[in-house]
Parts: structure tokens; sequence; C-alpha cells
């Protein structure tokens, strides 16, 4: 049984196929569910337990999911916004409406433009240095959907993050020593003024 808070609702991971292994709360909480795992030479019950998960240097926490060989780390926020925010504009990122990075109750997030999102962290003083005012910018990212050709573009690691990509399988991407990144393809454009304008 899930002790829960006052109005806590719990709803399966809305990530195939971790929905099957994991719930997810609005409060923010992430836990597995009982379940009994096979193979060719054993059969054994795993117990369902609250992960801890870690908050990354960034300030977002995070936690490690697992479920028949698969392996995925997630935004907390993310899978809360997932499961309990509507997203009627189909934006790609998710803000934290009071600027705490660890608030992830899902009365605390909503869905938002990058623009939003970038606009918001500056309204809060979350970033005060974004984009190309950063002494760190080295130009924009694109992502481009290995499916559907798609493409979006990013002023840096808070934009991955938010999207929920994984910065660091991107930038390896970038480099050359992975070939993809959950279905999309990466390539950074040469800094000019006309894309650094887009960052400010």
């Amino acid at each position: 049984m899930v002790n829960s808070f006052d109005g806590e609702k719990w709803l399966p991971v809305p990530v195939a196929p971790y929905g099957d292994a994991y719930l997810v709360s609005s409060a923010g909480r992430i836990r597995g569910v009982n379940r009994i795992a096979e193979s060719e030479f054993f059969i054994r019950q795993i117990r369902g337990v609250f992960l801890k998960g870690r908050v990354r240097r960034d300030g977002y926490k995070t936690v490690n999911l697992s479920y028949k060989r698969n392996r995925q780390t997630f935004a907390v926020h993310r899978l809360v916004a997932l499961a309990f925010c509507s997203n009627p504009y189909n934006h790609p990122e998710v803000n934290h409406k009071d600027g705490n990075k660890l608030n992830n109750h899902a009365s605390n997030l909503e869905w938002v433009s990058h623009s939003e999102n970038i606009q918001h962290s500056i309204h809060t003083g979350l970033n005060n240095s974004q984009g190309a005012n950063n002494k760190q910018f080295k130009g924009l990212i694109v992502a481009t959907n290995i499916a559907t050709r798609e493409e979006q573009t990013f002023c840096g690691k808070k934009a991955l993050i938010s999207a929920g990509f994984d910065h660091g399988s991107v930038y390896a991407v970038i480099a050359g020593r992975t070939k993809s990144h959950r279905g999309h393809h990466f390539r950074r454009l040469p800094l000019n003024h006309g894309e650094a304008a887009q960052c400010s």
C-alpha cells in the first residue's frame, strides 16, 4: 500500500516501457511497483520502493529507471508533467512556476515554449547569464528527429534538459562519440550575431 500525502495521486510513468514497473505521483514522487521478474533461469519477486534519485549540478532532480534491459535517466519534473499536466499546444519544455527546481508538485509545473522558459528563468533570477551573454556560449544546438526530420533549436544545456534530453549524451553526439540520442541527431551551428540574438 502506498502512503500518500493529502490529495496525492498516482499514475504509471508515462514513458514506455517503464509504466509497467514505476508509478509517478502528483507530489513529485517516484516509486517502483511490486512485480515478478522472470528469466530462463529464475523467477523472483521485486518489491516496489520509493526512488531517492539525485540532484544534478544544475539543480534538477533525476531518477534512474530500469525495466527489461531498458535503462534511462529522467528528470522528475518532466515525468510529473507528462503524467499530470495538460499540454494542448504541444510545448516542448517544463517550467517550475515558483522557480524552485526541487518543487516538482504537478501544481507547480507547466508546459512552455523554449522562449517562455528562458524569459521565466531570467524573471525569477535563475539565469542572469543566458545564451550569448554567457562567456561559455559556443553556438546554437540543432536537434533533428530521425523519424520525422523535424528540427528544434536550443541555446544550451538548460534548454536541452528542459526538453528531456541528457546534455552529456547530446554533447557526445556532437563530438562524434555516439550516433544519436533519444531518436535525434545533434549538431552545433557556428556562432554568429544573428544566431546569438535568439539566445539573448
